[in-house]
C-alpha cells in the first residue's frame, strides 16, 4: 500500500511543477507597511526592503493597493490615474520593486478601482458645469447642465484619518472613450519602459468593487460583458499570461457572470464570514455553495480579512488557538488564498477601513515603522518577537504555507466536504487524481471524537502531515480524536465511489 501511495505521489508532483501554480496572495497596503525614508508613511521602496520577510512567509504574489494619486487612505478614488502617489515614490521605485519581485520568482498584482474619481480629477473639474467639455460624457450627470453629478454614496477615509470631505463621482463606463482610456492606462503598467520584455510590469490586476450594474437609475447595466470583458481581452493581447481577480461591489452569491467575462479568481465574502463564525454548519454550507460554482480553470479566492472587514483577531472571544484555525481554513479551503497584511501576526482593529501600521518591532527598537496612523492599532506581538517564537502565529502561517506548496491536493485539487459525526469537527478533502488530502479541524475548546463517513477514503494509507495524533485511523478505525482547537492534515489514497 505504501508503494502505491508513493506511485501516485510521484505522478502528481511533475504535473504540478509544469503547470501554472495557484497563487498565495498577500495584500500589501504600502502606506501602512514599511517606511523607507523616515516620513512616517509606508512606500514602495519599503515594500522592496521587506521582500525577505514575505519570501520567508512563503507567499508567492503581492497585491499592491492602488498606486495612483489620491487624497484617500487606500487610494481607491483617483485624482490622477497616470501619476503614482508621490508618498509611495515614483516610477523608478515601482520598477525596482517589480524587477526584484520577479527576480525572486514571485508576482505583482495591482489593485485598481477606476469606476470612480475624486472631485480633483480632470474628468470632473473639466466637465462640471461645462457640458461642452471633452470630458462631459466621462462622468455621469443627472442633468443636462452638468451641475448634478451622480455621487458614490460610501464614506472613505482621507489620508489625515478624518471623515469624507469631498464627494466621489461615478465614471460613465458606457462612454467608448473611457473604455479606450482605461485599457490604454492599464496596458501601460504591463510594460512601463516599453521594451516588450514585461519584466518590469504587473502580472495582472485585482478589480476592486467590480459590478455588473452601477447606480440605481439603470443607465449602466451589463458592465461585465460590455465593458470589462473587452478591456481584459485587449490586455491579454499584450500579455496572455495575465491574471484578473475581482472583489465584487455587492456581496455577490452568483459567480458565473464574472467568470464568463474573463475573471480568473473571485474574492468570496460568504466563506470569509463563515470562517469568522467558527461554526461547522455555516462553514460547510458556505464552502459548498462557493466551490460548486467554480468552472475548470477558475478559482474562488478565500480570505479571512480585507480592507472592508474587521480584523478577525478583534472579534469577541478570539484567542490565538482560534486564529490558528482561521489560518488553516484560509490557506487550505480553496486553491487561492489571500492574506491581508499583518493578519499573520494577529493584528487587532475593529474599525474599517483597515489602516493599521505593520508592527515590525517594539517602539524604539528599529527604523521603518509607519507612524502616520499609530493610534489605530492596539498592541500586537511584533513580527520580530513572533519570528523568534517557534509556537507563534507567524511561524504557524509559515508552516501551513510550506505544507500547501508541497501538497498536490492543495496545489491542484478540488474541494469536497467529507461528513463526520463530530458536533464541532469540520472536515473536508482536497482531491487530486487518486490522492486525497484530508483536513480535520476541531472548532471547539473541548476534545471531540468524530467518525468519518466517506468510505472512499483509504484510511489505512493515511500519512499524517500536520498535527500530533498519529494513533488516529489505526486498525481499520474511521474515528479521529481531536484535541481542543486542533488541526490535523492527512494524505491518503482515494477511490471515488461511482453512482448510477
Amino acid at each position: 500500500m505504501k508503494n502505491l501511495y508513493l506511485f501516485f505521489a510521484l505522478l502528481s508532483f511533475p504535473f504540478i511543477a509544469g503547470a501554472q501554480k495557484p497563487d498565495i496572495l498577500y495584500q500589501v497596503s504600502q502606506r501602512n507597511f514599511f517606511d523607507s525614508n523616515g516620513d512616517g508613511l509606508g512606500d514602495l521602496k519599503g515594500v522592496q526592503q521587506k521582500l525577505d520577510y514575505l519570501e520567508q512567509l512563503g507567499v508567492t504574489a503581492i497585491v499592491l493597493s492602488p498606486l495612483y494619486q489620491s487624497g484617500y487612505s487606500h487610494n481607491y478614488f483617483a485624482d490622477d490615474f497616470e501619476k503614482i502617489d508621490p508618498s509611495f515614490g515614483g516610477l523608478k521605485e515601482y520598477r525596482d520593486l517589480v524587477l526584484e519581485v520577479h527576480r525572486r520568482k514571485m508576482k505583482v498584482y495591482q489593485e485598481i478601482e477606476m469606476q470612480y474619481v475624486s472631485r480633483k480629477h480632470a474628468w470632473f473639474t473639466g466637465s462640471f458645469n461645462n457640458p461642452s467639455s471633452k470630458y462631459s460624457k466621462y462622468i455621469i450627470y443627472t442633468d443636462k447642465a452638468n451641475r448634478q453629478p451622480y455621487f458614490y454614496a460610501a464614506t472613505p477615509m482621507l489620508k489625515d484619518n478624518t471623515a469624507l470631505k469631498d464627494e466621489i463621482a461615478v465614471v460613465n463606463l458606457k462612454e467608448p472613450a473611457v473604455k479606450e482610456y482605461i485599457s490604454k492606462t492599464l496596458k501601460y503598467w504591463l510594460d512601463p519602459n516599453g521594451d516588450s520584455l514585461l519584466n518590469d510590469g504587473a502580472d495582472g490586476y485585482k478589480f476592486n468593487g467590480l459590478a455588473d450594474n452601477t447606480g440605481s437609475d439603470g443607465r449602466m447595466k451589463n458592465l461585465l460583458n460590455d465593458f470589462w470583458a473587452p478591456v481584459m481581452a485587449d490586455l491579454r493581447k499584450a500579455n496572455p499570461a495575465l491574471r484578473f481577480f475581482a472583489e465584487p461591489a455587492a456581496r455577490e452569491t452568483s459567480f458565473s457572470s464574472y467568470f464568463t467575462a474573463g475573471i480568473d479568481g473571485l474574492y468570496a465574502y460568504e466563506p470569509a464570514k463563515a470562517l469568522a463564525s467558527f461554526s461547522k454548519n455555516t462553514l460547510a454550507a458556505a464552502a459548498e455553495a462557493a466551490f460548486n460554482q467554480v468552472p475548470e480553470g477558475k478559482n474562488v479566492i478565500v480570505m479571512a480579512e480585507n480592507d472592508d472587514m474587521p480584523r478577525i483577531a478583534s472579534a469577541q472571544g478570539t484567542n490565538e488557538q482560534k486564529l490558528k484555525i482561521a489560518a488553516a481554513l484560509n490557506l487550505f479551503l480553496g486553491a487561492v488564498p489571500s492574506i491581508q497584511y499583518g493578519q499573520e501576526l494577529g493584528i487587532k482593529a475593529a474599525a474599517t477601513p483597515v489602516n493599521e501600521p505593520f508592527p515590525w518591532y517594539a517602539p524604539g527598537k528599529g527604523t521603518g515603522m509607519v507612524t502616520w496612523n499609530t493610534g489605530a492599532s492596539p498592541e500586537t506581538v511584533t513580527a520580530e518577537d513572533q519570528a523568534a517564537d517557534p509556537q507563534s502565529l507567524l511561524n504557524y502561517y509559515r508552516q501551513l504555507i510550506k505544507l500547501r506548496k508541497t501538497d498536490p491536493g492543495f496545489m491542484a485539487g478540488s474541494y469536497k466536504e467529507t461528513p463526520n459525526s463530530g458536533e464541532n469537527v469540520f472536515s473536508f478533502l482536497r482531491i487530486y487524481k487518486n490522492l486525497a488530502t484530508l483536513v480535520v479541524i476541531n472548532l471547539s475548546g473541548n476534545e471531540e471524537t468524530a467518525i468519518l463517513a466517506d468510505n472512499s477514503l483509504k484510511l489505512s494509507s493515511a500519512k499524517l502531515l500536520l498535527g500530533d495524533r498519529v494513533d488516529n485511523f489505526k486498525n481499520g478505525s474511521r474515528a479521529v480524536v481531536m484535541p481542543p482547537y486542533a488541526v490535523q492534515v492527512w494524505r491518503m489514497n482515494y477511490v471515488p465511489r461511482h453512482t448510477e
